[in-house]
């Protein structure tokens, strides 16, 4: 894990595309992987190829060792240019430091400063930073978490680290100490088990994915858990003590064969976040409801085709994915959700929508592509934050004039839509301010 963590600046994990790889997938899924990362590493991108070696890991664990192999590689080439970013940084700083002394110096340093931050912004933007704010610095000795800024938001207090994963967390290593931790984005720390032997009453942090276990009673009964992973274990149903460490906060349980989840889950009041994703839910319990503190619920890639009212008890959600299910229609309780800021619907059975869904005056990003919605209701306009639109794959012919009010708008997605070309050329020009995508 030492060699693992040479990470100081982890490259960022974007979405915005650089250009594709060819196909490099007739090998298998994992294998195609490292072939992806491998055609990154030469075109000199390193976010996508740490993006595909990670992947590569996660699809089969016996890969580790090559994939560290590899890693190491990539972050010992990060290393350098950091370093270099470092000794630019200090030779700037001299060279401003002579301006006040002589006029002439002043135009060479001011170049010479133009031209590093220019170097030191292309390398920065080339680091993984989790949730495109927070990523791994080493400052030779320690570890410790900085912003885009390079300010540091988490000290350097840590012996070993690793980046921030897709669930939020990074493993950490304190000197002197014999447990691994594992701190949230705020710094955080939870005291961290990966099996069952490591298991003892002062765990606050369980991770037991992809170990085909049925979590026991006796995980269940501790009631210092804070945070339970229990994604990729072939589950087929929870029982239900799954109800009784009440002070959770986090409860990832994608990836299992769960078709409904027991009521007991209403228990767990103090959850913050709660992962379905790919559980081949059916249904959901209106105990549901109960979970009043949660902030992120991902129900996406399940096979539900309706959700229970008290959904809208949820009023503290943010971000809430329904993506790749079977819905078609959404209960007017869903107003109630006035903290939501992310709505995911992608690939649902939708023809249309409430007009209950345009009072989420917070939403900046809304994603209802690959429905059958047939007509956008003026209510859109009343989404004045939002920053992301996907209305792609739908059956809409027009869009209301009300559209033109989002003047926060960033993108909009209309691709597979039978929009007619002149009526294209209007939107764009009444909105200069938006990107459209209509291919």
């Amino acid at each position: 894990m030492k060699q693992l963590s040479i990470l100081n600046l982890l490259l960022l994990l974007s979405y915005q595309s650089i250009g594709q790889a060819p196909d490099l997938c007739s090998a298998t899924e994992c294998q195609c992987f490292i072939n992806t990362g491998d055609y990154y590493i030469k075109q000199k991108n390193y976010k996508k190829a740490i993006f595909n070696y990670l992947a590569a890991q996660d699809c089969n664990a016996t890969l580790g060792p090559k994939i560290e192999e590899k890693l190491s590689k990539v972050f010992n080439t990060i290393e350098h240019q950091r370093k270099d970013a470092i000794k630019a940084k200090k030779e700037t700083a001299k060279a401003l430091a002579k301006v006040k002394k002589e006029q002439e110096q002043t135009k060479l340093a001011l170049h010479k400063l133009e031209v590093e931050q220019v170097k030191n912004k292309k390398i920065i933007n080339a680091f993984y930073f989790y949730d495109d704010k927070v990523a791994l610095a080493y400052d030779g000795s320690t570890y410790g978490f900085i912003n885009k800024e390079g300010e540091v938001v988490i000290e350097y207090n840590y012996k070993e680290a690793l980046h921030f994963d897709y669930r939020g967390f990074a493993k950490v290593k304190r000197y002197n100490s014999k447990h691994y931790l594992l701190i949230d984005t705020t710094g955080k720390e939870y005291i961290l088990a990966e099996n069952l032997n490591q298991l003892t009453k002062e765990t606050t942090a369980l991770d037991l994915s992809s170990q085909n276990l049925v979590p026991s009673r006796r995980i269940l009964k501790n009631n210092k858990l804070k945070a339970l992973f229990l994604g990729r274990n072939k589950l087929t149903e929870l029982p239900i003590e799954i109800g009784k460490p009440t002070q959770l906060e986090t409860l990832y349980l994608g990836g299992n064969q769960l078709t409904q989840l027991p009521s007991e889950i209403g228990n767990l009041t103090q959850l913050k976040t709660l992962h379905l994703y790919g559980s081949q839910l059916t249904e959901l319990p209106i105990e549901i409801g109960n979970l009043s503190q949660l902030i992120e619920l991902n129900l996406g890639e399940n096979e539900l085709t309706i959700l229970p009212n008290k959904i809208g008890n949820l009023s503290q959600l943010q971000v809430l994915y329904l993506s790749s299910n079977q819905l078609t229609e959404l209960p007017s309780e869903i107003t109630n959700l006035t903290e939501l800021t992310e709505l995911h619907l992608i690939g649902n059975q939708l023809t249309s929508l409430p007009k209950e869904i345009f009072n989420l005056v917070k939403l900046t990003e809304f994603h209802i592509s690959s429905n059958k919605i047939t007509i956008l209701p003026k209510g859109i306009g009343n989404l004045s934050q939002l920053t992301k639109l996907n209305l792609a794959n739908n059956k809409l012919t027009t869009l209301p004039k009300e559209i033109v009010k989002l003047k926060n708008l960033s993108t909009l997605y209309l691709k597979n839509n039978p929009i007619p070309k002149e009526d294209r050329a209007s939107l764009e020009e009444k909105m200069p301010w938006c990107k459209f995508i209509w291919e």
